[in-house]
C-alpha cells in the first residue's frame, strides 16, 4: 500500500464536532498514513484535533469550492471596477491579509 502524504492544498483537516462523511480520510500510524474513514466512524463527530491522543481527520476541498472562489473573484473584480482608486491585486491582498489574521486568530484559541 502506498503511503499518502499530507495535503493540505487538497484537503482540509475537520474541527471538533463536524460530521464525519465516508470519504473523509484519518491519520492511522505514520507507517501507514491517510487512509479512508472506518464506516463505523461515518455520521460520528470528529474529535478535538488539540488532542494529541486523538485521531486527525481530514476532508478533500471540493469542486463546489471552485466555484465559490470564481464567484468571488467575479464579486472583487466588480468592486475594483466600480472603485477606480483600487487594484484587483491590492483587494486580493487584502483579503490574504485578513484570512491570515483570522486564521492566526483561530490558532491560538
Amino acid at each position: 500500500m502506498e503511503k499518502k502524504e499530507t495535503d493540505w492544498i487538497n484537503f482540509r483537516q475537520l474541527r471538533k464536532g463536524e460530521i464525519i462523511e465516508k470519504d473523509d480520510e484519518v491519520l492511522c500510524e505514520s507507517k501507514i498514513g491517510w487512509v479512508t474513514t472506518n464506516e463505523s466512524c461515518v455520521g460520528t463527530q470528529a474529535p478535538d484535533r488539540m488532542q494529541p491522543a486523538h485521531r486527525i481527520y481530514r476532508r478533500r476541498i471540493s469542486d463546489a469550492s471552485d466555484i465559490l472562489f470564481n464567484q468571488l473573484k467575479k464579486e472583487i473584480v466588480e468592486y475594483c471596477f466600480n472603485n477606480n482608486n483600487s487594484t484587483l491585486e491590492q483587494e486580493i491582498q487584502y483579503h490574504i491579509k485578513q484570512y491570515k489574521k483570522y486564521n492566526n486568530n483561530q490558532k491560538s484559541k
